[in-house]
C-alpha cells in the first residue's frame, strides 16, 4: 500500500524509478493539478501491526482504519504543500497528525514513535586504561593474562606486536598530514630548510629554499627554490618551516 501526494506533472518523474505499477496504470488525463493517490496490494491481512520508515509503530484493527491514517497522512502534506498550512513540519508531524485526525474521527487506529539509539559513526573506539582511575580494572586484567598458557600468550604477543604497528603507522600519518598542511599555508615566498633528500637533492640538505607555490591540495610536494637558483618538486617530508 503506497500513497503520495504531487502535483500531476511531478508524479511519473519522480516515481517512475521506484514504483512499476506506474507503468502499467498511469495517472488519468482528467486529474486535478493537486491529487492525492493512494494504491492498496493485496497481501495485507488485519488486524495488522507494522512500523513504517519514519520509525513509527502503527497498529490498524481494520483496512478502513489503514486507509483512513495513509489518506490523513497524505492529507497534511497536501495542506502543507498546496495550502500553506503546517509550515515547517515534515514526515514526523505528519505522522503524529494523522493518527490523532484518524482516532478523533472514529477510525481505530494506534501509533507511537519509537525512538531508535543512534549509532556512533566514528568507527573503531580506542580503550585506554587509565591506571589512576580504575586500578582495580587493570589488576583484573593482568591477573587474568597471567594464567593465560603458552599458545594463548604467544597469539597475544601477535595481535599486540601488530596493533602497536598499525597504530604507530597511522600516528606517523597523521603527524605527516599536519606537517604537510602547516608547510601548504605559507604564502608563496616563505623560506623552508631542507632536512633531507637523495640523490640530486642530497646536496641541499641543510641549506634553506624559497617556497614557490603549492600543487594540488592533497599534493605530498610542493616546489621551492634552491640557494642555486634551481626550481625543483620537494617531498615535504624533506622540508620544514622556519620560525
Amino acid at each position: 500500500m503506497v500513497t503520495e501526494c504531487l502535483h500531476t506533472t511531478e508524479f511519473s518523474h519522480k516515481l517512475r524509478r521506484q514504483w512499476a505499477f506506474v507503468r502499467s496504470f498511469k495517472p488519468p488525463e482528467d486529474l486535478p493539478e493537486q491529487y492525492i493517490r493512494m494504491v492498496f496490494g493485496t497481501a495485507a491481512r488485519y488486524p495488522q501491526k507494522s512500523r513504517n520508515n519514519h520509525g513509527w509503530q502503527l497498529r490498524f484493527r481494520g483496512f478502513d482504519d489503514h486507509v483512513a491514517y495513509l489518506f490523513a497522512h497524505e492529507l497534511h502534506h497536501f495542506r502543507r504543500r498546496h495550502l500553506g498550512m503546517h509550515p515547517g513540519e515534515g514526515e514526523q508531524s505528519a505522522c503524529r497528525w494523522a493518527v490523532q485526525r484518524a482516532t478523533e474521527t472514529g477510525f481505530r487506529v494506534e501509533g507511537v514513535r519509537i525512538r531508535s539509539r543512534r549509532r556512533c559513526k566514528t568507527g573503531n573506539r580506542n580503550i585506554r586504561i587509565e591506571t589512576k582511575r580504575n586500578p582495580q580494572l587493570l589488576r583484573r586484567l593482568k591477573i587474568s593474562a597471567s594464567h593465560l598458557c603458552p599458545e594463548d600468550l604467544k597469539d597475544l604477543a601477535y595481535w599486540a606486536d601488530r596493533r602497536g604497528s598499525t597504530t604507530k603507522v597511522i600516528q606517523q600519518k597523521k603527524q605527516l598530514d599536519e606537517h604537510c598542511e602547516g608547510l601548504r599555508s605559507l604564502p608563496n615566498g616563505a623560506i623552508v630548510r631542507i632536512t633531507g633528500g637523495n640523490g640530486r637533492w642530497e646536496r641541499y640538505v641543510g641549506q634553506t629554499a624559497m617556497k614557490v607555490r603549492t600543487l594540488r591540495h592533497d599534493s605530498p610536494c610542493l616546489v621551492a627554490r634552491t640557494s642555486a637558483g634551481e626550481e625543483l618538486s620537494w617531498p615535504m617530508r624533506w622540508l620544514e618551516v622556519v620560525r
